[in-house]
């Protein structure tokens, strides 16, 4: 008596969505970890902080999502991700303020926050990062990826599927065992009397 093992393709979407959220949640873990600004395809993915001051520009909490500056030219206005010389150990958004060309061709940035204060010290294109000004900004994506790093995008996107997984793989596991016990011996003949 053999059980005809069926494929069911509830299983296979439950399992396949449980591990593309835990592939998500590990990874923005992983690249946003301590407020860092990854680079993916040639491109930054910024999360806009309160305290960058830039709120007039960019919505707090978006996802800018700016290419590498180093092909790029920059204009007297646009919004980049620079090592700013008043913080050159930050990635942060800033204006730009001014630009002044150098009797040797270099340029130098005059940077700004929203207030329209222009730093006291320039910067070189070399500290300029990305570009974001025409670029794609992404309030739905800078909230999914500040949810996955809180408590409740854990257990939601991390934990819960792990469950679910490990509950799905004992089911399977028991099952096949007692599929393995259900196997007749196949001497037995029902109609055999020994009398």
């Amino acid at each position: 008596m053999e059980k005809k093992k069926g494929f069911s393709l509830l299983k296979f979407l439950i399992v396949l969505i449980c591990l593309v959220l835990i592939a998500f949640s590990v990874a923005v873990n992983v690249l946003f970890k301590g407020g860092a600004t990854p680079k993916i395809l040639d491109n930054y993915i910024y999360i806009v902080k309160e305290s960058d001051n830039i709120s007039t520009w960019l919505d707090t909490g978006a996802a800018v999502i700016a290419p590498d500056a180093k092909n790029i030219s920059i204009a007297k206005g646009d919004i980049v991700l620079c090592h700013p010389a008043d913080a050159p150990d930050q990635l942060l958004p800033r204006c730009i303020y001014n630009i002044e060309i150098d009797d040797g061709g270099i340029s130098t940035f005059t940077t700004s926050d929203a207030a329209q204060i222009p730093s006291e010290q320039t910067i070189t294109k070399d500290k300029i990062v990305a570009v974001c000004t025409g670029h794609t900004i992404s309030a739905e994506l800078g909230k999914a990826i500040s949810f996955v790093q809180t408590m409740p995008g854990l257990v939601s996107l991390l934990i819960i599927p792990c469950i679910l997984l490990l509950i799905l793989l004992i089911a399977k596991i028991i099952s096949s065992k007692a599929d393995d016990e259900i196997v007749p011996d196949e001497d037995y003949d029902f109609y055999e009397y020994d009398g």
